[in-house]
């Protein structure tokens, strides 16, 4: 029963189950781009692939580990979420952005992102943060000159009334 086993282990050993084990890769930016590099069992040969060729060829699913099929999926898939999520080109002065995604540029202007919530799963985090504050500062800005007109133009007086900024209209005596 010792032998058995012995053997069935050295069997294991010199005829994996899978011939190809994932060596190292070369990352790209679109998504069926990076190349994976292989390296097959018990030679000093190395093949390289792309996502594509490996789910094309059903051959070549069953001999590659499935850990390193797993990672492959996992790293194509932060890819094209990469690919598709748009950033900042460019930024003007009136609250507008340029923006560019999967090679295609759109512009939006700041109120338009900030009013559509579902434009944001399409958005980098530090970008969207980015517009959001800025329309942000800027509509609190206008309102800030609004309230200054108002008081101005009547007989009415801003008065803070603590310490969290909050301002009170006063009638002027």
């Amino acid at each position: 029963m010792h032998w058995r086993s012995a053997i069935k282990w050295i069997k294991a050993v010199f005829n994996p189950q899978y011939q190809l084990t994932l060596s190292e890769l070369i990352k790209s930016t679109t998504p069926n781009k990076t190349k994976y590099i292989f390296k097959e069992f018990g030679s000093h040969e190395y093949i390289a692939l792309t996502f594509n060729d490996i789910k094309k060829n059903e051959n070549l699913l069953h001999i590659i580990n499935p850990n390193n099929l797993l990672d492959i999926s996992q790293i194509e898939s932060q890819i094209q979420k990469d690919y598709e999520a748009y950033f900042i080109i460019e930024e003007s002065n009136d609250n507008n952005y340029k923006l560019k995604a999967m090679e295609q540029e759109v512009c939006f202007s700041g109120e338009y992102i900030h009013k559509n919530i579902d434009i944001f799963q399409n958005f980098r985090s530090k970008d969207l943060c980015e517009i959001i504050y800025t329309t942000g500062f800027n509509k609190g800005r206008r309102v800030s000159i609004d309230l200054k007109d108002i008081s101005d133009s009547s007989n009415v007086k801003l008065v803070k009334t603590n310490k969290d900024n909050i301002y009170n209209f006063k009638p002027m005596d």
